[in-house]
């Protein structure tokens, strides 16, 4: 009989019957109402990972930012997972104390006294207000969604934090705690980093600015003054995507954006998952009418992908970066740290037609990349001791190659 036949002579609810009967003997549905997958139960957050997670899950911490005390002998880490910041005696490597923070902790900021720690919490949209001497909460701000990276002026009077969600910065007011206005931003506001003169605050965003069909994405690195507290100015990093955690050298002159160069003119979800890209970062001179230059990570056959955070050495001669993925951070060397940075006046000491050439050849790399330092997996966090020694990623400290 043809199944042509058998549809003739079946009735429709025999059909139907069979077809749910085998629906639920091949375990493709719960035969019992209360089996439905748990993955339909959703937090007050708006999340299914309870629906999901499993008693393991507990175990992992996952550390994602850091702060260096400023002698260099304590360490605070953020850990998203477990909802804390650990405290870690940097010369031992062992953690100290846990202080509960909450949801998502992200960004760290010390008070100059290193008595408060502020801490951005993403997945609550607060940053909690931390006493030192007692591990405890002592207030609870809450600022824009989805917060970020944060940078206390050098007063300990204003904190300046990142909304990656509403594409903007909360200026609080750090004594008494409260939000007192946002700035503008550009689109998904992620890091902060304050000038070593505690004059500006540098923010790097991850999304491109809107631009006009088929032509390349433009990222803003937003400045803010800390002294006016508004936005004095918007630099385009042009033909970027994904900016990461800046740096500022020690001597102020430039700020380091590590991000991705697009090769093609992809939908930006493409390029957010990582696809036809170099990796590398944006050198900007901080000086007025300064430039931008770009510099590759990545090598032939040899990708350094997902550039997250940079650190300057003291002396400035030297700038680590760690990457998400190849699981090492890269150091950037002499060689091209030393003609780049000691151009007069805060510039670069390479022609508008070389700077062109260095965003797009991987070859060049070598000429200024001195040595790869192997880590555990998903370096992201990252500071240089005051000696200049010891470059410290999340928990842990890796020792410099003598060269």
């Amino acid at each position: 009989m043809s199944l042509r036949d058998m549809k003739r002579r079946l009735p429709t609810r025999a059909i139907l019957a069979a077809i749910a009967a085998v629906i639920v003997c091949s375990g493709l549905w719960p035969a019992v109402e209360g089996a439905r997958p748990a993955a339909r139960q959703i937090d007050r957050y708006g999340s299914r990972r309870d629906s999901y997670a499993v008693p393991e899950d507990a175990l992992y911490k996952s550390p994602v930012e850091l702060k260096l005390s400023r002698d260099g002998r304590t360490i605070f880490v953020s850990c998203e997972n477990s909802g804390e910041v650990l405290v870690v005696d940097a010369a031992r490597g062992q953690v100290t104390a846990a202080m509960k923070t909450g949801r998502e902790p992200f960004g760290l900021a010390l008070s100059p006294d290193e008595k408060t720690l502020f801490v951005s919490n993403r997945g609550d949209n607060t940053v909690s207000v931390l006493d030192l001497s007692t591990g405890r909460e002592t207030a609870l701000v809450r600022v824009g969604d989805e917060p970020h990276g944060v940078a206390l002026d050098s007063g300990g009077a204003y904190l300046y934090v990142a909304n990656l969600g509403t594409d903007n910065v909360s200026v609080v007011d750090a004594r008494a705690a409260v939000e007192v206005k946002r700035l503008e931003a550009g689109r998904s506001p992620f890091g902060t980093v304050l000038s070593p003169d505690g004059r500006f605050v540098y923010v790097s965003n991850q999304l491109s600015r809107a631009v006009p069909f088929r032509t390349a994405p433009v990222l803003e690195l937003t400045v803010i003054d800390t002294q006016s507290k508004m936005v004095v100015d918007r630099r385009s990093l042009v033909s970027t995507a994904i900016a990461q955690s800046p740096a500022v050298s020690p001597d102020g002159r430039f700020v380091i954006v590590p991000l991705e160069l697009p090769k093609n003119l992809l939908p930006e979800t493409q390029v957010f998952q990582g696809w036809m890209v170099t990796h590398g970062f944006a050198i900007a001179e901080t000086a007025p009418r300064g430039r931008v230059a770009y510099l590759l990570l990545d090598e032939p056959n040899l990708y350094f992908a997902d550039p997250f955070s940079a650190s300057f050495s003291p002396d400035g001669r030297q700038l680590y970066v760690t990457s998400e993925r190849s699981q090492c951070p890269l150091d950037p060397g002499h060689r091209a740290n030393l003609r780049v940075a000691r151009g007069a006046a805060g510039q670069y000491r390479l022609s508008d037609e070389r700077i062109a050439q260095y965003a797009r050849s991987l070859g060049l790399s070598a000429e200024y990349v001195s040595g790869r330092i192997a880590t555990e997996n998903n370096p992201k966090g990252l500071a240089c001791s005051p000696d200049g020694r010891r470059v410290l990623r999340r928990q842990s400290a890796c020792p410099i190659p003598s060269r």
